[in-house]
């Protein structure tokens, strides 16, 4: 990409709009660091986390999940706009990416004062009901080489597919009357796919279904990256 190229903002963004607490204490601004000891303290209310999803919802964003802490939600860069006074901007910073390879990644952030990635709701009428929105920063995991397709050596003992699974279920007599399961489908529900040689080696046949809130089949922003 050429130096006086703006890079676009996504077809959707993904963040964490964290609820006000019931103590009202915020996750986003506390001056101690949160640990396993002090969490429970920044969790909302059960009726005001179903409350703030309602009203996001109705405000434009895909509710993708509901913690205690916050919920994940996704939404056009004009929803986030338009429903919370901002303005959101693409920006691309270095970073290092698989096979440890330094490029260059498109990073959302909104033009406030607030912490980069933080969108500033006090000015808004979600200031009742939120602390803040968080939004999701791209991930790269790490790796040197390529997947190998055969399973590293270890003391335990691999479950191996389809053979492993059939010997667990006791199903090996089965598939010799023949019976064995042919023309099922079975699925797996992640939040993305990764065509591992492991896969490729034994001819598995695979159809990724987009869900809800899903932009891209080879695409997620959430770690699975198609290479």
């Amino acid at each position: 990409m050429r130096q006086h190229e703006q890079p676009e903002l996504p077809v959707k963004v993904y963040a964490e709009a964290v609820v006000r607490s019931a103590s009202g204490e915020s996750l986003l601004h506390s001056p101690y660091p949160v640990t396993s000891g002090n969490v429970t303290q920044f969790g909302a209310d059960r009726d005001r986390l179903q409350t703030t999803a309602q009203r996001l919802r109705e405000a434009g964003f895909d509710v993708l999940d509901i913690g205690q802490l916050s919920i994940t939600i996704a939404a056009a860069p004009e929803v986030y706009q338009r429903s919370l006074h901002t303005h959101l901007e693409a920006i691309e910073r270095p970073v290092i990416k698989e096979l440890g390879k330094t490029d260059i990644a498109t990073f959302i952030n909104a033009d406030d004062q607030k912490p980069f990635g933080e969108i500033d709701v006090s000015q808004t009428e979600w200031r009742g009901l939120l602390d803040g929105i968080a939004i999701n920063e791209p991930i790269f995991y790490f790796q040197h080489g390529l997947p190998s397709a055969t399973p590293t050596t270890t003391s335990d003992q691999y479950l191996s597919v389809p053979e492993g699974v059939a010997q667990g279920l006791n199903a090996v007599l089965a598939h010799q009357q023949g019976v064995t399961g042919k023309g099922v489908k079975v699925a797996t529900v992640d939040s993305g796919w990764y065509s591992h040689p492991f896969f490729t080696q034994r001819n598995y046949n695979v159809d990724v279904v987009l869900a809800p809130g899903s932009t891209g089949k080879w695409r997620d922003d959430s770690g699975h990256l198609e290479t």
